[in-house]
């Protein structure tokens, strides 16, 4: 794995968000550092997305679990193909909303946010949280939660991963 200041392909950085993402991800950390210093040192071209964004969503889009990139504030930042196929939501639906509000505030959960304020409050790299609920739009499910702080330029950032450890049949995964 490359270290810290040095360039990441691709494959490079999907490998190492992939391979880091439930243990820490302490390598999204550089990733997004390297996208974020692409993205200033390249300019617009006819208001289209920078291609270091484009870059960092398609990273995130490899990424089997549904995944969302939240502010302090737990507004949504971004999130990936594997969540808006689990809520059907797309990412302009909900960008810069809290997660506790959207798709009819089926995230308002008392541990959802506990595990949160851990993770954005507390100095530990990451938190994690099994929930097992009856979801509005998703009936009952066993849920592992991933938070992961990162401090990117100087803001605080939370990394949430949600992974659906119920029974195969329940998760739609079973293959006949």
């Amino acid at each position: 794995m490359p270290t810290r200041g040095n360039e990441y392909s691709p494959k490079t950085a999907m490998v190492a968000v992939l391979v880091n993402l439930q243990k820490g991800a302490y390598i999204v950390e550089d990733v997004l550092d390297t996208v974020s210093s692409r993205a200033r040192n390249s300019p617009l071209e006819g208001g289209k997305q920078h291609s270091a964004s484009r870059f960092l969503y398609r990273i995130l889009d490899t990424i089997d679990h549904p995944l969302l990139v939240l502010d302090e504030e737990a507004h949504i930042c971004a999130c990936n193909c594997a969540y808006s196929a689990m809520l059907g939501a797309t990412q302009a639906s909900i960008l810069k909303k809290s997660i506790y509000d959207i798709h009819e505030h089926i995230w308002n959960i008392p541990r959802l946010r506990a595990l949160l304020q851990a993770a954005t409050k507390e100095d530990i790299p990451y938190s994690i949280a099994e929930i097992s609920d009856q979801y509005a739009e998703l009936g009952a499910k066993i849920f592992v939660f991933y938070a992961r702080k990162l401090i990117r330029n100087g803001r605080l950032m939370v990394l949430l991963s949600i992974e659906d450890v119920g029974p195969r049949e329940e998760r739609g995964d079973v293959h006949t």
